[in-house]
């Protein structure tokens, strides 16, 4: 594989600025690239894309810390979900361009600091944006507006979007896929998930240690035991990306026999992007040519 460093270096036709602080978040899809990086005492957490730098403004010091938990692109919109607080840690979506930078509010919710996000993101291939808040999913289109939403019969998880569909985890141990607010097929998984990529008719789902790849009867099916502090990042109809022990693992999963789980850099976070991953680590954001 050929590695570019990216500061002065292209995805596709994509620029991105090498990271002034460590990255937090990262997405990747259709030749662009976005991530976020921390707040420090000499700079604001901020999100970072082709022609575009969002974020807050003030940031000032927080007790129990600030950030951005996580990012995803669709087009040039970018959709990054933010923290603050104290004992209550506020949790806020907001949404940019590089047109029109100004961030816009889509949700605010306050919970404890000890308590998880009750929004969250999901990895999608760059056609729609979805996020997630109690039982309401929301796709977002690229120009911000909305392609449908859906409620839930339990707790959402989890989410993803490829295409003109998405896939939410539910909490009662299922995954949906819905297009246009209908549910098109439902997947038992044994648990609510905690991390869900949509690959063209499969979906790839992490329960606990356990990572899956569900068809429908349209591919092979696979299971594989991943290590204690593995993260299913993104994926796509031939691939798993995760990140475990501050490497990146891909997994390709053939037509017969077992998936191939190979290391491909030192990464904390990691997108594919077609025949490119891009990863992450500290200040570092490399692209891999598969």
């Amino acid at each position: 594989m050929k590695s570019v460093l990216i500061g002065a270096a292209s995805v596709a036709a994509a620029l991105v600025p090498r990271p002034a602080a460590p990255v937090t978040a990262l997405a990747a899809a259709q030749g662009h690239v976005v991530y976020a990086s921390a707040w420090t005492s000499a700079r604001c957490e901020r999100v970072v894309t082709t022609g575009g730098t969002f974020g807050p403004r003030p940031c000032p010091a927080v007790s129990t810390g600030r950030g951005v938990a996580s990012v995803e692109l669709a087009g040039r919109r970018v959709l990054w979900l933010g923290y603050a607080g104290g004992n209550d840690r506020d949790w806020t979506l907001a949404t940019a361009t590089p047109t029109r930078p100004q961030p816009r509010q889509l949700l605010f919710a306050e919970r404890d600091v000890e308590q998880p996000s009750p929004i969250v993101l999901g990895p999608s291939d760059g056609s729609l944006l979805v996020y997630a808040y109690g039982r309401r999913v929301v796709a977002l289109r690229a120009d911000g507006s909305r392609a449908f939403a859906w409620t839930a019969p339990a707790t959402v998880t989890a989410v993803s979007a490829a295409g003109a569909r998405l896939a939410a985890a539910l909490a009662s141990g299922e995954v949906d896929v819905v297009r246009g607010g209908v549910v098109d097929r439902r997947y038992p998984v044994g648990g609510a998930a905690t991390a869900l990529a949509l690959a063209g008719d499969a979906v790839l789902v992490q329960v606990g240690r356990e990572l899956s790849r569900r068809s429908a009867g349209l591919g092979p099916e696979y299971t594989l035991t991943l290590a204690k502090d593995a993260h299913l990042e993104d994926g796509d109809a031939a691939h798993a990306v995760y990140v475990a022990g501050g490497r990146a693992h891909l997994v390709t999963f053939p037509q017969t026999g077992a998936p191939l789980d190979r290391v491909v850099g030192a990464a904390l976070h990691a997108q594919l992007d077609g025949r490119r991953i891009v990863l992450a680590s500290g200040r570092s954001l490399v692209v891999e040519s598969l």
